[in-house]
């Protein structure tokens, strides 16, 4: 039986170590975020939630079948939504609140990215440095278009919206 060298498994360590493949960098690793794996993974859902609304047109018509039909359609329309394609998000969704919501962005990508609202800038009361002027408009939510990646700014006063 040998005896453990406590010197002996650091330079062991040290030497496994060294010849190891620095992975600081992320080889091989796939960024969750980008445009092409998004997409990839939402035409894989959506392809679920096609085989459920094939699936229930099949069956005898009910108030639960209606009922689930609608929510996959609304499901559909918000994966359509975050692939950018509004109008394929608006043919199918049953919402109307959320068609509207879907109509608004559409609209808010069209838009010139230069182009705001009138609303004024507000002026509040920071303790330390008196006042501080601040912007109604915020950054909404990161939306996906055939451009890319693109912020929506909504305005907190009035709700224009607009995409940059």
């Amino acid at each position: 039986m040998t005896q453990f060298s406590l010197d002996k498994a650091l330079q062991a360590i040290t030497e496994r170590n060294a010849e190891a493949p620095d992975l600081s960098e992320g080889i091989g690793r796939i960024d969750q975020n980008t445009p092409e794996v998004k997409r990839r993974r939402i035409r894989q859902l959506e392809a679920a939630v096609l085989s459920q609304i094939e699936y229930l047109q099949g069956e005898p018509e009910s108030e639960l079948k209606t009922t689930r039909l609608n929510v996959a359609l609304d499901r559909l329309g918000e994966l359509r939504a975050e692939l950018g394609d509004y109008e394929g998000a608006i043919a199918v969704t049953v919402d109307v609140r959320r068609v509207a919501e879907y109509q608004k962005v559409q609209e808010a990508i069209a838009r010139d990215p230069s182009e705001t609202c009138a609303c004024p800038l507000v002026r509040v009361v920071d303790g330390a440095s008196g006042f501080v002027t601040l912007s109604p408009r915020f950054k909404a939510q990161r939306i996906l278009t055939e451009k890319g990646y693109l912020d929506l700014i909504r305005c907190a006063n009035c709700g224009f919206m607009n995409a940059k």
